[in-house]
């Protein structure tokens, strides 16, 4: 049933190739005419043909803690465990923008993918060049400021680790672009995403993810050993989330 399903969003991906070129033809008329409009308008576009993937995949995700995030058009950061692609892809679904995400500089030569990514204020590091990376942060604390809402993975790649509930350590480095920007941080606990794909390459598998959103913290806020060291204190804080949603899934095994 996973081949059946895996080969059915394969399918589906032809038309929506075409297709999506006639979209970014129009998002690319349209930002000429309003810019943040066309924005969202693309946003849109890529969220529903994400959330037509995970769906056809069979993939159930539980999204939890939805209310924890702002709903007034405040920017914040986002920063979560990775484990999966479908980290990003079940997350961006239910994040409303304009909000755009920190990737590998791979994905920038992907025709089509990248066109996208750029168009939703996505941007490109490249972990081996520090000098990029101070310009992408410098890039992100702007855009935040601006009001774009931004998603990092702090362990600065997929982590393919046999226990998801010890991510890798978190890099320090991108959490100034929340102290930088003054913009709140939400932590994001991504709970049993890699059986979906990383596991079973290249089938994907159907699923009952969970995405919990944690409450928004102002870093300003944390004792002064938290301060110097944000990526530990969040990657403390999203352990925390990943043992309560493991205790809830058990109780209802």
């Amino acid at each position: 049933m996973n081949i059946i399903r895996t080969a059915i969003v394969f399918l589906y991906l032809v038309p929506v190739f075409f297709i999506s070129l006639v979209q970014l033809f129009i998002g690319w008329v349209y930002t000429r005419i309003d810019p943040k409009k066309s924005e969202l308008w693309q946003l849109g576009i890529v969220q529903h043909y994400l959330r037509t993937i995970y769906r056809l995949a069979g993939i159930k995700p539980k999204f939890v803690g939805l209310e924890n995030i702002p709903k007034n058009g405040e920017a914040v950061l986002y920063v979560s465990n990775h484990r999966s692609i479908f980290d990003v892809i079940l997350t961006y679904t239910v994040q409303p923008g304009p909000v755009g995400y920190i990737s590998k500089i791979g994905f920038a030569n992907v025709p089509l993918l990248s066109w996208w990514m750029k168009r939703v204020s996505c941007l490109f590091l490249d972990n081996h060049d520090v000098k990029d990376g101070l310009k992408m942060v410098l890039k992100a604390i702007d855009m935040v400021k601006g009001g774009t809402s931004m998603t990092i993975y702090p362990e600065g790649t997929r982590f393919t680790g046999s226990d998801e509930m010890t991510p890798a350590e978190f890099h320090e480095g991108s959490f100034k672009i929340a102290t930088k920007a003054n913009a709140r941080v939400i932590p994001i606990a991504s709970y049993h995403t890699s059986p979906l794909f990383e596991e079973h390459k290249p089938i994907i598998h159907a699923g009952h993810p969970v995405i919990r959103f944690g409450e928004p913290v102002d870093i300003s806020t944390l004792s002064d050993e938290d301060k110097k060291h944000p990526g530990k204190y969040f990657r403390g804080v999203i352990l925390d989330m990943l043992q309560e949603i493991k205790n809830e899934e058990e109780k209802k095994q």
